[in-house]
């Protein structure tokens, strides 16, 4: 039994260990975090995304005809859930500035997406229409892309394939603007490094459509978006992006907390039948 109890003991160490690797992505700085697998499984239309940052930054829609619908099984996603939307769909959280993300601050959105229509469609945005106010990020020609009103948007040369999971990345560093979407060793997509002087104005931030009007809102699916106040190093971006990648293409890689919860309890029940046996 002994000898039972330390195998399985060292099996559910390994698992913790190995779970908690990609489990949970970086929380220091995390100003805003969606998760469709957080919304319930009898969601049709999604009027409230909760934010899971701790910060209560919520995500909603009033408007019935605006509001985008829930995917429970979603096989692009390793059949996880995503939200859905139409081109008319969009939510709205918390002003940007009370995220720390307006002006010229160093910000790091990540974003897992699939688009539905080859037309350009902002993802993503806030800010103000003046000139470098603007904050969008749009998949624009099938590539992620950043707008700042008075540029034209800053397009990268890799793209991505239409109706399949990818996971984007942007990051402003207070001088340049990079955008990078995964690939296997996470080199990255760098769309621009040229200076940018943002100054980027206040609005509730957009998901699922932006602040320039000549783009029209998201079509396709979302599964989940980390805003993160400040720049994040190459080692930590990487860090989310793995945990983002994992997490929608390996089967199991990301458990679920209350599997977490039965692990703990597994272990703390064959703990006290161990002890049992020493006493007898």
């Amino acid at each position: 039994m002994i000898t039972i109890f330390r195998r399985f003991t060292a099996f559910l160490a390994f698992s913790l260990v190995s779970f908690g690797a990609s489990s949970m992505p970086i929380m220091s700085g995390l100003e805003l975090w969606l998760d469709a697998s957080t919304l319930s499984t009898g969601t049709t239309s999604v009027s409230t995304w909760s934010d899971q940052s701790g910060n209560g930054r919520n995500a909603t829609q009033t408007i019935s005809g605006n509001t985008p619908t829930y995917t429970a099984n979603n096989p692009l996603f390793l059949n996880r859930p995503t939200v859905s939307f139409d081109g008319n769909d969009f939510l709205t959280s918390d002003l940007a500035s009370t995220m720390g993300i307006t002006g010229g601050s160093a910000r790091t959105i990540f974003f897992v997406f699939s688009q539905d229509s080859a037309l350009s469609r902002n993802i993503l945005g806030y800010g103000a229409n003046g000139g470098n106010q603007l904050f969008d990020i749009a998949a624009a020609g099938q590539e992620i892309s950043g707008h700042f009103y008075s540029t034209p948007f800053v397009n990268g040369s890799q793209t991505f394939t239409l109706n399949q999971m990818t996971v984007g990345s942007v990051i402003y560093d207070s001088n340049a603007f990079q955008a990078f979407q995964h690939d296997a060793s996470f080199n990255g997509q760098t769309v621009s490094t040229t200076a940018y002087p943002l100054n980027t104005g206040d609005s509730a931030f957009k998901i699922g459509g932006g602040v320039y009007s000549s783009y029209n809102s998201f079509n396709g699916d979302i599964a989940e978006i980390l805003v993160y106040s400040g720049a994040l190093s190459a080692s930590d971006r990487g860090m989310v992006d793995n945990y983002l990648y994992t997490k929608y293409t390996t089967a199991a890689s990301v458990p679920e907390p209350t599997t977490l919860a039965l692990l703990g309890v597994g272990l703390a029940g064959i703990g006290y039948r161990r002890r049992q046996l020493q006493k007898a």
